[in-house]
């Protein structure tokens, strides 16, 4: 079986995780700008990550439409600040990101990675900032938005090769 690991990261986080899978699968890393169709039809089994934003997979959609190969097996990570035992919230990001066939067709993981405001744009910086705003302002707020919340006040990574485990297992099934 031949796997290509291809990433979209902004600040580091996917591309930290794209790495590790790269190592311990021994298989190529590829940047989505850096992948074309055609050579990505060389391989079985493609393994595509990407951070969020407003809980969007970066660069999902655009490369499942256009540079995806057709009859190819398609796995899904997802990077974010949120802990990984936040169960509501990667139901939702996995929601909004596949539909329910692809759900049913596609592995998704997602993956703890950080905040790193060092390296991100003025239009993304602001976006967290009202995020950390609205949840600071919310009377209601569940477990999972107080720990949102605090975990993007600042610049953090909880990247863990740990994190990985469930991934490798599922590929290393095929």
């Amino acid at each position: 079986m031949s796997i290509v690991v291809i990433y979209q990261s902004k600040t580091g986080f996917t591309r930290k995780y794209a790495e590790w899978i790269g190592e311990e699968l021994d298989c190529p890393i590829r940047a989505v700008k850096e992948a074309v169709k055609e050579d990505l039809s060389g391989y079985d089994t493609l393994i595509y990550g990407g951070g969020l934003m407003a809980g969007r997979i970066s660069g999902l959609s655009t490369f499942k439409k256009n540079k995806m190969p057709a009859g190819k097996k398609l796995m899904v990570f997802a990077t974010g600040a949120s802990p990984m035992e936040a169960t509501e919230v990667i139901a939702k990001i996995k929601n909004d990101n596949l539909s329910r066939q692809e759900q049913e067709e596609i592995p998704f993981f997602y993956l703890s990675g950080g905040i790193c405001y060092e390296k991100m744009d003025f239009f993304s910086k602001n976006i967290l900032k009202m995020l950390h705003n609205a949840l600071q302002k919310k009377t209601d707020r569940t477990e999972e938005e107080t720990g949102m919340m605090h975990a993007i006040e600042k610049s953090c990574d909880y990247t863990d090769k740990k994190n990985l485990a469930e991934l490798l297992t599922c590929v290393k099934r095929g």
